[in-house]
């Protein structure tokens, strides 16, 4: 008697450890698809561009930018009106950042934002009787090229050589990770189910990790979602910080969407442990009748 308790105490304890290595399986498993689904997928990205009115924040801030420029030039603002076009700035956006995604750069076609800027400057000219001349003419082309400068400067995305390089190593090791955890995972699984003498303990020592799994992922993502702490990063300018702002609250609803699909399988799990229970009791009762 002392010895069937001894080796159903050591076989509860080994249990638990496997249980405790399939936690870890499970939670690492979850996290590296969070962070394909969510951290390096260029979707959210790009989707991310239209949801926080990224283009046109671009389009204010460079048309703010090139308005000062111009003040020690002695030319009116008005100059600027229509040269900086926003169907042009969103265009170029979208293209700036895809470029970037796939680790190229991106260089903007201006011969529409020269040629509005120069019509609009000789209408100037003509309209107060001013002569070009060839210093005139070289200080405008000057004030031209910073315009366009800081038009491409506007459009740079500071952090995103940062993600290319991680994601791409990222990449290379995930579809090796997930096989190695999901075989690890399956293999700890079938353990714990042929230790002991009903499957349905198997399985409930499965759902303690899947449970676990679940409270591991789902308090510290629940807990940077309430506390909004991702909205607190120092990043300038506004239009950046609204980007990533928004790409890191899409990711913690992915994480978090995650965290009730585990919770999801772990109340299927409950369901299929207590058909196997009934599934025992039944065989226990035809085996008391035989004895």
């Amino acid at each position: 008697m002392m010895s069937e308790k001894r080796t159903e105490t050591v076989r509860h304890i080994v249990a638990i450890i496997f249980s405790f290595l399939l936690t870890l399986c499970l939670a690492a498993i979850f996290v590296l698809i969070g962070c394909k689904l969510g951290i390096f997928n260029e979707k959210i990205i790009l989707s991310q561009l239209d949801k926080t009115d990224y283009s046109n924040k671009v389009h204010e801030a460079i048309s703010s930018n090139a308005a000062e420029y111009m003040m020690p030039s002695g030319l009116p603002e008005s100059i600027l009106d229509g040269v900086i076009s926003k169907a042009d700035v969103k265009k170029d956006c979208r293209n700036a950042v895809t470029m970037s995604l796939k680790g190229q750069g991106y260089n903007p076609n201006f011969s529409g934002l020269e040629d509005r800027f120069n019509e609009n400057v000789e209408k100037y000219m003509s309209d107060n009787g001013i002569v070009v001349e060839a210093g005139t003419e070289d200080g405008i082309n000057e004030l031209l090229e910073e315009i366009k400068a800081e038009y491409k400067r506007c459009l740079t995305f500071p952090f995103i050589k940062y993600f290319v390089k991680y994601q791409s190593a990222f990449n290379r090791f995930f579809i090796f990770a997930v096989a190695l955890l999901m075989a690890l995972t399956v293999l700890i699984g079938w353990m714990l189910m042929k230790m002991q003498r009903w499957p349905h303990r198997g399985v409930r020592y499965i759902s303690y990790s899947t449970l676990a799994t679940a409270i591991m992922l789902g308090v510290p993502v629940g807990a940077l979602m309430v506390s909004g702490v991702h909205r607190r990063i120092n990043i300038s300018p506004e239009y950046l910080y609204d980007l990533i702002t928004g790409v890191l609250g899409v990711d913690l609803i992915v994480f978090m969407v995650l965290v009730f699909v585990c919770i999801g399988i772990f109340v299927a799990e409950l369901l299929y442990i207590e058909k196997l229970k009934k599934v025992a009791t039944k065989l226990r009762k035809r085996s008391r009748r035989r004895e």
